[in-house]
């Protein structure tokens, strides 16, 4: 049996894929900031609250502004632990996610894996702004992530409804938008296709892992939280701001004068020394500080908040453009993934 200090050191890990998160910070009103706790910093989540503690409007009350940054931080968690293990059983999420990452497995993962597996190591690494295999060109992940956050943005603002089953999405996105986000989560067997954005958002699931007969993870088993059509938007929200937060980490991406050279991919770097980049979000260096991600941040906040109002997405042409010009703005589409230095 593993000792407590290797346990420790193992769980320390978990957050090696992005901006470190933390699961269980609350945010804190007098300070504008969400509480630092063990073992891991929010360094999602407090992007967020600087960001929107300098640009919400002022016509949310305190409590009404506190609130609305709680939920969307609970979604930017969630492209890290998107079953609520982390949460629940931080234990079972490691052991989870290092099963995930052994590189022969990696390479069979698809859509009819658990999301615990893909989002890590797996087929849907671009929810963190990165590639997925060595064969995955810029472009092909661009277009997943294009396609992912017009499925997150219209779900923020209203527009696909929290309990529109996926295999009918094709008549709220863009066509190409529907045919990628099918292709990610519906399996060939037609698995997920009767999911729903509530579904997905409100996930709370359970395994357990064994050290017996060389270690083993149980059959997953998943129960739906009870949760309201407005939080669920508020998670879509955080989960598109987290793709685009993950963009800004000099592991995750390449960038020169803020182009994108190319995408990271997590199997080709050493989790040491990408973990440590994703401690903090550096502003400092010119090839990441243009586009500004706060501006850009700002911005697509409240182009959401906007359109939620309306329960429209007349804001979502911009939005892309926002993203396919300036955030995900391509040197060369045909370029290969790397290690990109780490």
């Amino acid at each position: 049996m593993k000792t407590f200090g290797g346990i420790v050191l193992l769980m320390l890990s978990i957050s090696v894929h992005a901006f470190e998160i933390n699961v269980h910070s609350s945010y804190l009103v007098s300070e504008k900031k969400f509480e630092e706790k063990w073992p891991t910093s929010p360094v999602h989540e407090n992007l967020l609250a600087e960001v929107m503690n300098q640009s919400l409007d002022t016509n949310f009350s305190v409590i009404e502004k506190a609130q609305l940054i709680q939920e969307i931080a609970i979604g930017t968690r969630w492209n890290d632990d998107p079953l609520d293990l982390i949460r629940k059983k931080k234990k079972d999420a490691l052991f989870s996610f290092l099963d995930s990452c052994q590189e022969e497995k990696s390479k069979s993962i698809d859509a009819t894996w658990d999301l615990m597996y893909r989002t890590h190591c797996g087929d849907m690494q671009f929810l963190h702004s990165m590639a997925s295999n060595n064969d995955e060109i810029a472009n092909v992940t661009k277009r997943k992530i294009l396609a992912w956050t017009e499925f997150s943005y219209k779900v923020a603002v209203g527009v696909i409804p929290t309990r529109w089953r996926f295999r009918s999405i094709d008549r709220k996105m863009s066509d190409e938008g529907a045919r990628l986000f099918k292709a990610i989560m519906i399996s060939k067997t037609g698995g997920r296709s009767k999911w729903t954005p509530y579904v997905l958002f409100s996930q709370s699931c359970d395994r357990d892992f064994t050290f017996f007969s060389n270690g083993q993870l149980t059959k997953l088993k998943c129960a739906q939280k009870d949760m309201s059509e407005r939080q669920i938007e508020n998670m879509a929200l955080g989960s598109l701001i987290h793709v685009i937060q993950d963009s800004f980490s000099k592991s995750h991406t390449e960038r020169k004068d803020g182009d994108i050279i190319r995408f990271g991919i997590y199997s080709e770097q050493s989790s040491h020394d990408h973990k440590k980049e994703d401690k903090h979000y550096d502003d400092t260096d010119s090839n990441y500080s243009q586009p500004n991600l706060y501006a850009v941040l700002s911005e697509i906040i409240r182009l959401a908040l906007e359109d939620r109002n309306t329960r429209t997405d007349e804001n979502w042409t911009q939005v892309r453009g926002l993203l396919t010009n300036t955030v995900f703005k391509l040197r060369d589409g045909g370029a290969h993934p790397g290690n990109i230095g780490y």
